[in-house]
């Protein structure tokens, strides 16, 4: 409620700032936020109801922050050391106010050093918004290098079951449209061949269970993004 007051008029406040108050309700819903994932943690049978108080302070952030990049800049380093950006993330303004790429760029890049089962998604979801904004909202070659050294760095004998994993799918996916807004399409092409689909999740997801039927399905849902490229791009014409 106080800061519900503050922002709507902060010419009433006399002992605190709009930002203080701000922080002191932002980091509380963190804080509560991991104390929750830690005790849940401890006592898996424990229900914790309040898990998803992060993502309630990403969306406070993006209606209370307003316009002031300064602020934009505090919040996303903070919810980066409460590891907590992947709530943030898809909710950073574009427009009114455009950040600093370095911003963006720090977002991405920290979407990448978390765990990929969390962050992939909303890494991928990040990646297809913004990589066509023109003028560019961050620096697509650095992004990608460190996306090619993750991949890199897999070695021979874990590689076949990395690429078979959903969270890489998600990173291949995001590489290669980096690939495609740098008009790289024999790159992007190559990492949705990457993508190594098991057939069994192929064919829960496609709704047949056996014969060519299964085949066909599991082959249109694998290779679907490969379609599409060669199609738009005019590839092997």
């Amino acid at each position: 409620a106080a800061v519900e007051f503050a922002k709507a008029d902060v010419t009433a406040l006399e002992h605190y700032r709009f930002p203080d108050l701000l922080k002191a309700y932002l980091l509380d819903l963190l804080e509560t936020h991991c104390e929750l994932l830690a005790a849940r943690s401890t006592d898996l049978s424990e229900q914790q109801p309040g898990a998803d108080l992060a993502v309630l302070a990403a969306s406070e952030c993006r209606r209370l922050v307003g316009l002031d990049p300064a602020l934009w800049e505090f919040w996303i380093t903070t919810f980066i050391e409460y590891q907590q950006i992947t709530a943030l993330a898809p909710l950073l303004p574009l427009e009114n106010p455009r950040l600093a790429s370095q911003n963006y760029n720090r977002v991405l890049l920290s979407l990448l050093q978390q765990d990929p089962e969390s962050s992939a998604a909303v890494f991928l979801q990040c990646v297809k918004l913004w990589v066509r904004r023109t003028p560019a909202v961050f620096d697509r070659l650095a992004v990608l290098a460190s996306l090619e050294q993750r991949h890199a760095q897999t070695d021979s004998i874990s590689s076949a079951a990395y690429f078979e994993l959903p969270s890489s799918w998600s990173l291949l996916e995001a590489q290669a449209q980096l690939y495609i807004a740098g008009s790289e399409y024999r790159k992007a092409l190559n990492c949705y061949l990457s993508i190594k689909v098991p057939d069994s999740w192929l064919r829960q997801q496609s709704d047949v269970t056996s014969g060519e039927e299964a085949s066909q399905a599991s082959e249109s849902l694998q290779y679907r993004h490969v379609f599409e490229l060669i199609e738009k791009q005019g590839l092997f014409s």
